[in-house]
C-alpha cells in the first residue's frame, strides 16, 4: 500500500488542519484560545477580494507608459518608466522584447518584468516623475482609494478574524494591509455596534478607549486617506525611501513602540504576511534586543502560515532567537512552519476555540450526579461535533462560515 501524500498548504482540508492544531500545533492553538498571541496580517488574507502585487505592478507600469508623450525627447513619463523598469533587471535580449510604442500586454517579456519587481515593488513606488508628489504612483497610478478602500464585502478570512475579535481571543492585531475588510466584517457581524474594534493608524488613536480587540494598521489606512487625504495620505506606506526612515519619522514613533512591545510580549502568528519590508524586521530585532526569546519556547514565539518559509522569515527567527537559531536552526523552522494558508487555519481556530469554550463551560455546570467518566463522554462529544463541522467546511468554505454565523447567531 502507498503511503499516504501529506498535505501541503494548498490542499490541506479544514480536518487536516484540526488535527494539526490538536496535535503538532496544540501549544499554538491553547495560546490563541487564551489570548496569547497576537496576530500580524498581510496581503495573503485578502487576496481573492482586492489586487495582490502583481496586478498593482502591472497597473503603474501601464499607467507610465500610457502617459509618454512619443514627440518629447525627455518625456518625463519616459524617464520614469525606464526608472522604474530598471528595478526588473533585465538582460539586453529582455530589454530588445519591450516596445514603448505598444500596450504592455503586447510586450513578450512583460511576465517577468512583473514577476521581478514582485520583491522590489517599494523601489517601484518610489519611482519619481518629475513636477509631481513624492506618492504620485501609489495615489494616482495604483489609485490606492479606489482599489483598495472600495472592497467592502469581507471574505472568509476577515469573518474569521471578526469572530475571534468578538469571541475576546485576539486583543492585538498588527496588519500591514490597506484595506477596510476586517472593519467590515466586524461591523456585519455586530451589526455595527462599536465595541469590538479599535482601528488604530494615528498616534492619537491610542489614546481611544480600549475596545476587544485592537487593530493596528501600522501602513496605513486606504479607508480613511479616501475620507480624510490630509491627514491618512501621508500615513500610506509603500515606497522604499518611506520604509527606510520609518523607525526615524515622528508620524510612526507611537505605533512603532506598539509593536515593538507586541513583538517582545506576545507570541506571533503571522498569517499572508511575507515579512519582506526592512521595517517589519527592525520591529522584532528591536524587540529581540529588549528581551530574547529563548529556545525551546512553549508556546511557539513565531508561527507562520505557509507552505515554506522564505528568506525573509528566516532571517527574523535569526534575529529573534540569535545563538539559538545557530545550533537549532532545524527544530526552530520546524516549529515556526504551519503548513497551511490563511482560509483553513482561521476557520480551524474558530472551531478549536469554540470547542475549548464549550470544553471549559462543561465544567461550570451544576450537575452533581455527573461522574468523571460521564464528562469525559461529553467532552468527546464536543469534539465530535467540531470534527463533523470541520468536515462540512470543504469545499465551499466562505458558504460554510456565512452558513456557520448564521445558525449559531443568537
Amino acid at each position: 500500500m502507498l503511503a499516504a501524500v501529506p498535505p501541503t498548504a494548498l490542499t490541506i482540508s479544514i480536518q487536516q488542519t484540526i488535527d494539526l492544531l490538536d496535535s503538532d500545533f496544540a501549544e499554538l492553538a491553547e495560546g490563541v484560545a487564551k489570548s496569547r498571541y497576537a496576530f500580524w496580517l498581510g496581503s495573503g488574507i485578502s487576496r481573492e477580494r482586492v489586487d495582490d502585487l502583481k496586478p498593482v505592478i502591472a497597473r503603474v507600469i501601464a499607467y507610465l507608459r500610457d502617459r509618454i508623450d512619443p514627440s518629447a525627447a525627455n518625456c518625463r513619463f519616459r524617464v520614469a518608466l525606464d526608472d522604474a523598469l530598471s528595478h526588473a533587471k533585465l538582460s539586453p535580449a529582455e530589454k530588445a522584447e519591450i516596445d514603448y510604442a505598444k500596450p504592455i500586454t503586447e510586450w513578450p517579456v512583460v511576465d517577468t518584468i512583473i514577476a521581478r519587481l514582485t520583491s522590489a515593488y517599494a523601489r517601484l513606488l518610489d519611482v519619481r516623475v518629475e513636477g509631481e508628489a513624492e506618492d504620485y504612483l501609489l495615489w494616482e497610478a495604483v489609485d490606492v482609494t479606489r482599489t483598495f478602500a472600495a472592497a467592502a464585502i469581507p471574505d472568509c478570512e476577515h469573518l474569521c478574524i471578526a469572530i475571534l475579535a468578538i469571541e475576546g481571543v485576539l486583543p492585538d492585531v498588527a496588519s500591514a494591509n490597506w484595506d477596510g475588510l476586517i472593519e467590515a466584517a466586524v461591523s456585519e457581524l455586530t451589526d455595527g455596534v462599536v465595541t469590538t474594534l479599535r482601528v488604530c493608524v494615528r498616534a492619537q488613536d491610542f489614546r481611544e478607549l480600549p475596545l476587544r480587540t485592537r487593530l493596528l494598521k501600522f501602513h496605513g489606512c486606504a479607508v480613511r486617506a479616501g475620507r480624510d487625504p490630509a491627514t491618512y495620505r501621508p500615513l500610506l506606506i509603500a515606497r522604499l525611501s518611506q520604509i527606510t526612515q520609518w523607525r526615524y519619522n515622528s508620524s510612526y514613533t507611537i505605533m512603532r513602540q506598539q509593536l515593538i512591545a507586541l513583538a517582545t510580549t506576545k507570541p506571533t502568528l503571522m498569517i499572508g504576511l511575507s515579512a519582506q519590508d526592512s521595517n517589519i524586521q527592525d520591529v522584532f530585532a528591536e524587540g529581540e534586543a529588549s528581551m530574547t526569546w529563548g529556545w525551546p519556547c512553549s508556546p511557539p514565539a513565531h508561527v507562520f502560515a505557509e507552505e515554506t518559509l522564505g528568506p525573509d522569515q528566516r532571517n527574523l527567527l535569526r534575529c529573534v532567537y540569535r545563538a539559538a537559531y545557530t545550533s537549532n536552526g532545524s527544530a526552530i523552522e520546524a516549529s515556526a512552519r504551519f503548513r497551511a494558508f490563511a482560509r483553513p487555519l482561521l476557520i480551524a481556530l474558530v472551531l478549536h476555540v469554540l470547542c475549548a469554550k464549550l470544553l471549559a463551560f462543561l465544567h461550570t455546570v451544576n450537575a452533581p450526579s455527573l461522574t468523571a467518566a460521564d464528562y469525559a463522554k461529553l467532552e468527546e462529544g464536543v469534539i465530535t461535533l467540531r470534527n463533523r463541522l470541520a468536515a462540512a467546511a470543504d469545499p465551499n468554505r466562505l458558504v460554510f462560515i456565512r452558513e456557520f454565523v448564521h445558525r449559531t447567531a443568537r
